[in-house]
């Protein structure tokens, strides 16, 4: 799909990745967190991830690896009389209408993770379904618009 002219990309979420990995890569830390997005080189890292109410609905064991969040639940404005999601899908050029308020997903690299909370985000109700068919995410975990959670792989859901 062509872009107007003057369209900008904020890969804000995936320069935040990179340099987590960076990071850690270097040995410059052992874990590093930067807004939703996690790379550890420790076995014994463990994550709660957290639901758009402040609720923990989930303890990850992430040990020696990435997670990454991505929400729809926060840069938010109205544009007429519809409050949008600052999370553009690149299929409508529009802002999402995904039924998933987050998603949460791991990977080998906080990139990777970065990049598959985003897709599954926007894929909405196909968003696990992607997830088993794309080997490099290892697990994902969603907070759908009624507050149900849904996860696949490691997660332990908080009771």
């Amino acid at each position: 799909m062509e872009r107007e002219r003057g369209t900008y990309l904020d890969l804000g979420g995936t320069a935040k990745g990179w340099t987590c990995d960076r990071a850690v890569e270097n040995g410059l830390a052992s874990v590093v967190s930067a807004g939703g997005d996690i790379r550890s080189a420790r076995a014994d890292t463990v994550v709660p991830i957290i639901d758009p109410w402040g609720e923990v609905v989930a303890t990850l064991p992430l040990g020696r690896g990435a997670l990454a969040t991505s929400s729809q639940t926060r840069r938010r404005w109205k544009a007429g009389n519809h409050t949008v999601s600052h999370i553009i899908d690149p299929r409508t050029m529009t802002p999402t209408e995904s039924p998933v308020l987050s998603a949460s997903a791991t990977a080998q690299t906080a990139f990777e993770a970065e990049v598959a909370a985003k897709v599954i985000l926007l894929l909405g109700a196909d968003g696990l379904d992607w997830v088993d068919k794309t080997p490099w995410v290892e697990s994902a975990l969603l907070v759908w618009n009624d507050g149900s959670v849904y996860g696949t792989g490691g997660l332990k859901v908080a009771i």
